[in-house]
């Protein structure tokens, strides 16, 4: 673990490039409320929403991505001799040619398909076969088709769900949210806002959200929530807070 932690603090230190350089290795980023596509040279489209950043390397045999923060939507470029692999924290999304959005927040990922289908793949796949079935059973690989979308984290990926929020409404200015708690909403909130929106303790965090925030008025959907469930918003020079009144 602490060799992993070491690799990855490394990992983290990166340059951003607005076009592929010359290279099979490179990587991108966006600032808080930016978006930005990248077409790579296989012929695949990588959107970045808001404070995001990927790392990719391509080679013969694989096509390689880390989504170390954020969220972005791929658009795959079929090719059955080099598959297609998106690494978002505890979880690997393979893919051939199928168009896919993954959202990593702080402790997990969303992964939801909108055309073709992927697997997702647990990243400790040096456990025996038999421990994971008998005492991790979620830590095993979910296969999704489109419509579908699938949650990971530390103890395994969930069962498929229908996408019942539009995995890309963030592209065209819309953030949406179907039975979510509220602190992976201000996650993706937060990476278009022009401050970032705190919580005062986790009890207000656990409440549940459904709606739609445009990230042009992420002001007046704060304004909304004050009154839907009687809390208040403090603004302070860095940040707003989310506190029950």
């Amino acid at each position: 673990m602490a060799l992993a932690a070491s690799i990855a603090a490394v990992a983290l230190t990166v340059a951003f490039w607005k076009t592929p350089p010359p290279g099979n290795s490179f990587a991108f980023a966006t600032a808080i409320g930016e978006t930005r596509s990248v077409a790579l040279r296989d012929g695949s489209t990588i959107t970045l929403g808001g404070d995001t950043q990927i790392e990719v390397a391509l080679s013969e045999k694989e096509r390689n991505i880390e989504l170390t923060k954020g969220e972005a939507m791929f658009t795959v470029a079929k090719d059955a001799a080099r598959p297609f692999k998106v690494r978002a924290g505890d979880a690997t999304v393979v893919a051939v040619g199928t168009a896919f959005n993954v959202e990593r927040d702080s402790d997990r990922s969303v992964v939801s398909v909108t055309e073709g289908r992927v697997v997702v793949e647990p990243v400790t796949h040096f456990l025996p076969a038999f421990v994971l079935q008998e005492f991790k059973p979620k830590l095993r690989s979910v296969r999704l088709n489109k419509g579908q979308q699938t949650t990971a984290g530390s103890a395994g990926i969930e069962e498929p769900t229908k996408m019942e929020a539009p995995a890309i409404g963030w592209q065209i200015g819309q953030l949406a949210f179907h039975l979510q708690p509220l602190r992976y909403v201000l996650e993706d909130v937060n990476r278009y806002a022009h401050k970032p929106i705190v919580l005062e303790n986790d009890h207000v965090g656990a409440l549940v959200i459904t709606g739609t925030v445009e990230r042009e008025n992420i002001s007046g959907w704060v304004k909304s929530l004050e009154r839907a469930f009687d809390l208040q918003a403090t603004e302070e020079a860095d940040q707003i807070t989310l506190r029950e009144r």
